[in-house]
């Protein structure tokens, strides 16, 4: 997984599959940012049966959760929650 940030008001991440053939992959990255109540937080998604790669995925916010799940034979081989440094 390659997690960027572009300057300080953004975010982005591509997820690699680098296991030679195609799996279900699926990347998301949400904002973190404060936002008022009942308000959702905004989220970009791409999801499928991927050959290379899943992205990449971006959101207006210097410090993104990034959830990134790949899985084989309907089993997740990854699933992993992470924050797109630097987060406090």
């Amino acid at each position: 997984m390659f997690l960027y940030r572009k300057g300080s008001s953004a975010s982005c991440a591509v997820f690699d599959n680098n296991l030679g053939t195609a799996k279900y992959m699926k990347l998301k990255l949400c904002e973190t940012k404060s936002r008022p109540a009942g308000t959702p937080r905004v989220c970009s998604t791409d999801e499928g049966t991927f050959s290379q790669y899943a992205g990449p995925v971006r959101v207006n916010d210097v410090c993104g959760e990034v959830t990134a799940i790949l899985k084989q034979d309907g089993i997740a081989i990854i699933d992993r929650v992470r924050l797109v440094p630097p987060c406090k």
